[in-house]
């Protein structure tokens, strides 16, 4: 609740049914990206995106099945959202671009795994 903006007065009245409560102070622990993103919002530099909008399921449209919050259909795999897609859409061109590149990162995944190996 904090984190959508609900007044203070108004968390410990739903929350505890009294306004002297220290409860916040136990309760409520605010993390840095927290504290980063208020700032950004409060310069205008990003907003926030609305609350309500973030909780409202995402029907596919290529098989109809409602998705929870998701970056791609659970039924079918499609892309739902446009960060989903731009972010495949930058893999492929990589690729295209740059034959290397999944040699790269698969050399880089490999030399991972041998120093987790090594570090058991």
């Amino acid at each position: 609740m904090a984190r959508d903006g609900y007044q203070e007065c108004v968390i410990k009245e739903i929350a505890w049914a009294n306004q002297n409560t220290n409860m916040m102070k136990i309760y409520l622990k605010l993390g840095k990206d927290d504290v980063y993103n208020e700032f950004l919002d409060k310069s205008g530099i990003k907003k926030k995106l609305d609350a309500a909008r973030q909780n409202i399921p995402i029907q596919c449209p290529y098989c109809f099945a409602m998705n929870p919050i998701a970056q791609h259909c659970h039924m079918c795999g499609i892309d739902l959202t446009e960060q989903a897609r731009n972010y495949k859409e930058n893999w492929k061109n990589a690729v295209v671009h740059n034959p290397d590149f999944m040699i790269d990162r698969l050399t880089e995944i490999k030399k991972g795994m041998a120093q987790v190996q090594v570090g058991k």
